[in-house]
């Protein structure tokens, strides 16, 4: 839980009392402070105090522009600790008065968010959102008796950690909660209208001062700043500004006199500018003493202001070249003189006018987990690399083509400057090499199956567990079990049984009673137990390994992960650990999620993560990249070809190091590595791009998704017709109780032959929907690109190009043809692409029948239902094994969840948009989007909607592998 702050300051906005401000304290005390921006030699003024009956935890100035005539300097608002807003009148202040006009408690505990609608017809509503969790709009058209109403139906649950009016719309509010959910509501309709995540406590929102569907937000637990453009999508940012700070994000404001300007202050104790239109960060004011935040601009161009744990507020003057303390100020202490900063040496770059609008440039969003992976500590941040001479990366790189991927995890292990956090990673990379995966796992976690993961315990007294009660014999009770033994009624037998907590006989003559009565004791049974193993027992027995993973502590994920290596099926294992990074994302625990991403196999999550937390801005940090990404695709058998950026670069350092061999496998086809051979002398390859200048920012044109070919998690289609001997393996890792032909990557239970790993082209099965094979696209990237959709469905956020995709170009394998082969067993040679059967005539679509149990499904809502059946259809006439004849009757039985909920009216506004979502995704074959929807629901609603999330799971698997 974020700490209480222990100031807050809230700028004048009356335009000739623009040098005031108000500072609410951890003392209980309202300041009205007066500061000659001009006159900097001048100490602060206070020319008012109020004492207040609880700490301040937030504070606003609005200018009230409606009762302008009775107060001229508008009206401050204070949250308390007690769960109190206050409303007061600085003129009376200042003469003196300190009654406040009046006050509203609505709250149940603190009062952790409040803000001013900034539109000037509508500055008389305030919003506020407190620890409970609850978000209130507060309509001050009467002062004296304030009238107060809830935004809408849903509200985040959480915490309020932040709270934003749109600057455009009057009606449109945002609010952040400790979970890292950001929730918009549209308040003429009274219901949530956009949503997005964050991993971690939302300590930064704020809407462009110019664009009304731009919204900034930041975490506390993740370094990066998003901005989301709401026309597009809630899932993929627009812009994210990263690579300096590290840790989390404390506080971020958004210059309100123009939208080129942020400033933002992290938990590593940095005070960083950035330019928007370039996305750079362009100054970093200097801070020795406690962190700042509370980062608010004033009116006056180019003053933003912060408070320290210590309750003083400092003042800072944003100019172009430079940046200054112009204040440092605790009304308990005497003022500290001004400090004129010097520009940052590393940062050359002049910074703009504050007062001068610099639009954002167009850019495609992002892949999602930069924007969706919180740091949950320092410690887990890799330790930052230094740089190194051209001897040690060549050394690298020649040990990367040359060594087996178990013999480099070996070789970086042995290096004695590596960080633990690498450490970590490159231990959980070997483990995927390793002929008894989940055994090693085990031994990693520091649970060895030889010492049954025991610890001695200690002679002397040992904590006692409460047992619960103990079970009741009495002659009554043992001779009512005996009648009822005697004429076979074995139900009432149990029943007495456990009526009288004889919990063991009443399971042993459950066994005579049939499933359901086995079933039903199972749980009575399960249900007494306090003993906190006995979860696990249940999960296991039960095979509700996914509820376990969703109701563990995500501090003890060592432990829930060797849970799923001993227990879970083959089939399971890889969603399971998923499932567990996402819950390790939601609480902060990035470094962590990547570790179970990586038994997952999700390899688009776990790079996203590993360039995340080290962004690859030097060529030691660009080459720990690569090592891994390439390491982590050799050993899941997946294609390394989608993170081509990097190895674009890459191969542009090979270059110049000389190591043409090496440069042109990584290059891929990339003509302006290509290009770079040609010229004499090596110089840095510089990748075109479009001028930001030419084309305006905020174009916005729908257009119909394009959907990228992107390899899949579980099978991924091949990127070229070549063999990469690296990562032909029958058998892979984390395989569990599998026969060898049939063991895939982490338990996957699909056949070796129908699996296609890296630069392996099968021939494709001649199934009804088999069709032909669409090569892979190419990515050019010294050109716009596509967006990528990671983590959710999404929509560009710009025009994309509709040309047709070009052609894919043959290039050599990535990695040397005569490396070794990893420890799995190696793959037959493989033979010539075989020409695949042609596509089968479409089949007449069977027409969809409205049945009696949908009949209050509102008519935008049955789309959902109609999509489901059809796909449902399709893969009821595919040839299907026995296992995924019994997955396909689990998303059946979860269909039918979902027709009653939706009959019922049992899903909220937030759930019923995120299927609506997934259903999109599906109309259009996108499988993958449609699967972190299903994702993010389990992530974010699984207590209420598990009936029915659980048995999509395996619905959007063999969607991929038969429809896709």
């Amino acid at each position: 839980m974020p700490s209480a702050a222990n100031a807050a300051t809230a700028w004048s906005p009356i335009a000739n009392e623009s040098n005031m401000f108000a500072l609410g304290t951890a003392e209980s005390e309202l300041h009205l402070v007066y500061f000659d921006l001009i006159r900097q030699d001048i100490p602060p003024n206070v020319i008012g105090r109020v004492p207040t009956a609880a700490p301040f935890r937030t504070l606003a100035w609005s200018p009230a522009t409606r009762h302008q005539n009775a107060h001229p300097w508008g009206v401050i608002a204070g949250g308390l600790e007690d769960g109190t807003v206050a409303i007061w009148d600085p003129t009376q202040i200042s003469s003196g008065q300190v009654q406040a006009l009046s006050t509203v408690s609505k709250h149940n505990g603190p009062v952790t968010a409040l803000q001013f609608n900034p539109i000037k017809e509508s500055s008389h509503l305030l919003a506020s959102g407190g620890a409970d969790g609850n978000v209130w709009i507060i309509s001050l058209n009467n002062l004296a008796a304030p009238g107060v109403f809830s935004p809408g139906t849903a509200t985040p649950g959480t915490e309020i950690t932040s709270i934003s009016w749109n600057t455009t719309a009057a009606y449109i509010l945002a609010a952040g909660s400790l979970d890292g959910r950001v929730t918009v509501w549209d308040l003429k309709q009274k219901k949530v209208c956009f949503e997005v995540h964050e991993y971690g406590p939302v300590k930064a929102l704020a809407w462009s001062p110019e664009e009304g569907f731009l919204l900034m937000t930041a975490s506390l637990h993740f370094p990066v700043i998003h901005i989301w453009d709401l026309r597009a999508s809630n899932t993929v940012p627009l812009v994210e500004l990263h690579g300096h700070h590290v840790g989390g994000i404390v506080s971020a404001a958004w210059c309100p006199h123009g939208s080129g300007i942020v400033v933002s202050t992290g938990t590593d104790n940095r005070t960083l500018l950035w330019d928007l239109k370039t996305r750079e960060m362009i100054h970093d004011v200097s801070n020795h003493g406690a962190p700042r935040a509370h980062l608010q601009f004033s009116h006056q161009p180019g003053y933003v202001s912060s408070t320290t744990a210590d309750g003083s507020v400092q003042v800072i003057h944003i100019r172009s070249g430079a940046a200054s303390h112009v204040l440092r100020w605790n009304p308990h202490k005497v003022a500290e003189p001004a400090q004129t900063l010097p520009p940052n040496s590393t940062n050359a770059a002049p910074i703009p006018d504050p007062a001068a609008p610099a639009p954002i440039p167009p850019m495609a969003p992002v892949p999602s987990v930069t924007a969706e992976a919180p740091v949950a500590n320092p410690a887990s941040v890799p330790e930052p690399l230094v740089a190194i001479s051209p001897e040690v990366l060549i050394a690298s790189a020649v040990a990367l083509e040359e060594t087996t991927p178990e013999d480099f995890c070996d070789w970086k292990l042995a290096q004695s400057g590596l960080s633990d956090a690498d450490r970590q990673t490159w231990s959980f990379l070997k483990v995927l090499f390793e002929p008894d995966a989940r055994k090693q796992l085990l031994v990693h976690l520091g649970f060895d199956e030889f010492t049954g993961g025991a610890l001695l315990l200690p002679r002397g007294d040992d904590a006692v567990v409460e047992s619960g009660p103990l079970p009741v014999f009495t002659a009554a009770s043992e001779t009512a079990i005996k009648r009822s033994l005697l004429v076979g009624n074995f139900e009432a037998a149990v029943d007495i049984c456990l009526e009288k907590n004889q919990l063991a006989n009443a399971l042993l003559l459950a066994t005579c009673g049939g499933p359901e009565l086995w079933h039903r004791t199972q749980e009575a049974f399960f249900q007494r137990q306090t003993r906190p193993f006995m979860k696990i027992v249940a999960a296991v027995i039960k095979n509700e390994l996914d509820s376990l993973v969703q109701e563990s502590d995500p501090t003890a994920w060592k432990e829930t992960l060797s849970i799923l290596s001993t227990y879970s099926k083959s089939d399971e294992f890889p969603g399971l650990c998923d499932q567990l990074a996402w819950r390790l994302l939601d609480v902060g625990d990035v470094f962590s999620a990547s570790l179970c991403f990586i038994c997952a196999m999700n390899m688009d999550k776990t790079v996203e993560i590993w360039s995340a937390i080290a962004p690859p801005t030097s060529d030691a940090a660009l080459q720990g990249l690569v090592e891994k990404i390439h390491v982590l695709a050799q050993g899941t058998g997946q294609s390394a070809d989608w993170y081509s950026p990097f190895y674009s670069q890459y191969a542009t350092l090979m270059a110049t190091l000389g190591k043409k061999n090496i440069a042109l496998k990584y290059a891929k086809g990339d003509q302006a590595v290509l290009e770079h051979f040609k010229s004499p002398k090596l110089e840095p390859v510089k990748h075109a791009s479009p001028s930001l200048d030419d084309v305006n920012p905020f174009d916005y044109k729908k257009v119909p998704n394009i959907p990228h070919e992107k390899p899949s998690l579980i099978s991924p289609p091949p990127p070229e017709a070549h063999v990469d001997p690296s990562s032909t393996h029958e058998q892979t890792a984390y395989g569990y109780n599998s026969p060898p032909q049939e063991q895939t990557p982490y338990g996957y239970a699909f056949p070796a032959q129908e699996q296609a790993p890296f630069g392996y082209t099968p021939e494709p099965e001649p199934t009804p929907s088999s069709q032909e094979y669409q090569p892979s696209i190419t990515h050019d990237f010294g050109h716009d690109q596509q967006p990528q959709y990671d983590s959710f469905a999404g929509h560009p956020a710009k025009e994309l190009d509709e040309s047709p995709p070009p052609v894919v170009e043959t290039t050599p394998p990535l990695s040397s043809s005569s490396a070794p082969v990893s420890l799995f067993k190696a793959a037959a040679p493989t033979p010539p692409p075989a020409t695949p059967p042609a596509p089968l005539p479409p089949m007449e679509k069977v027409p969809f029948v409205r049945t009696p149990a949908m009949h209050n499904i509102p008519d935008d809502d049955i789309v959902i239902v109609e999509t489901l059946v059809e796909l449902l259809s399709l893969l009821e006439l595919q040839k299907l094994t026995s296992a995924e004849t019994k997955q396909l009757a689990e998303a059946a039985k979860a269909k039918d969840v979902l027709v009653t909920k939706l009959d019922t009216g049992d899903l909220s506004p937030t759930v019923l948009q995120s299927v609506h979502d997934m259903t999109q995704a599906l109309q259009r074959r996108d499988f993958k989007a449609a699967q972190q929807v299903h994702v993010a629901l389990t992530s974010s609603h699984w207590a209420l909607q598990k009936e029915w999330l659980r048995g999509l799971k395996a619905f959007f698997q063999l969607c991929t592998k038969r429809l896709k």
